[in-house]
């Protein structure tokens, strides 16, 4: 930890990667709360480095955006908190994001613009979620130039791009305050299923994105939904992640809650009621 302070550029670089695992095997063990530190001091060693420092290496750069990419999710996980770490930028001045990134890079900007919204203020002006709401709806990412259905990988970044898109657009109108119709939302949620199910097939005994999992999971409220939902949690049982195990408790919660709420009330919001069981406080990243 001593090179947190130090001006290599290599320690540095040595001390954000020794951080994104640390990061990692909090994410594996799963134990409750545990990360947040890790993320302080990740979140304090990059408001130091000048943001040019990532580009002198294209080692840095990809573990620079690995994290940033990571960290504009986990914002998610400080909704209601009194200390939030600041937003970082999620690409770096001069390098162009690959087309064939899993999550495009407009969609990803845009839920770290409004987690970072939300952080500052819990309620956004009219105007502010009206731009919003038109921006996330006009994120669909732009097609691979080497997309072809029949190719298990270009067909993986496809579903992968395709489900984050839906995913991000889902957490903005149930977290907005403009979650519209219900059979809307759980149409989304279908579509996101869809996707996810594809993946399934293509990336045996992966693990998956847990943030997408939860922002699709938590909106499920049909009894088909719930169960193809269920269903793909069972398939991260054998890789032995525990932050899957509690993830899984965290949804069967939220959705307890929900059952048992007032029909003609709005669903709450699923960051809310997170923040409230710190018994399952894992990292979704």
């Amino acid at each position: 930890m001593l090179n947190l302070d130090c001006k290599e550029h290599d320690e540095q670089m040595a001390a954000l990667a020794t951080l994104c695992l640390w990061i990692l095997i909090h994410f594996v063990t799963g134990t409750p709360g545990a990360w947040r530190e890790v993320i302080k001091v990740t979140s304090n060693l990059l408001e130091k480095v000048d943001i040019h420092t990532w580009n002198l290496s294209t080692t840095a750069a990809l573990t620079y955006q690995s994290f940033s990419s990571s960290f504009a999710l986990v914002q998610t996980q400080y909704l209601g908190r009194l200390e939030f770490p600041a937003s970082l930028k999620t690409s770096l001045p001069g390098v162009e994001m690959s087309k064939s990134q899993i999550m495009p890079a407009q969609s990803l900007e845009l839920v770290s613009s409004f987690n970072t919204k939300l952080l500052q203020k819990p309620c956004l002006a009219p105007d502010e979620l009206d731009q919003l709401e038109i921006e996330f709806a006009l994120s669909t990412p732009e097609p691979s130039t080497d997309f072809d259905i029949g190719n298990p990988d270009s067909a993986m970044v496809h579903h992968h791009r395709s489900l984050f898109y839906y995913a991000s657009l889902l957490y903005f109108r149930c977290n907005s305050g403009r979650r519209g119709p219900e059979q809307e939302i759980q149409d989304l949620v279908a579509r996101c299923l869809d996707h996810m199910e594809q993946l399934q097939m293509l990336q045996k005994h992966s693990s998956p994105n847990t943030w997408i999992y939860a922002a699709v999971a938590f909106e499920a409220a049909t009894p088909e939904l719930r169960y193809r939902m269920r269903c793909l949690f069972s398939e991260r049982k054998s890789l032995g992640i525990a932050t899957w195990d509690t993830l899984l408790l965290l949804v069967e919660e939220v959705w307890m809650r929900r059952d048992n709420a007032h029909p003609e009330v709005a669903p709450e919001p699923w960051t809310r009621i997170v923040a409230a069981l710190p018994e399952h406080d894992v990292i979704l990243y």
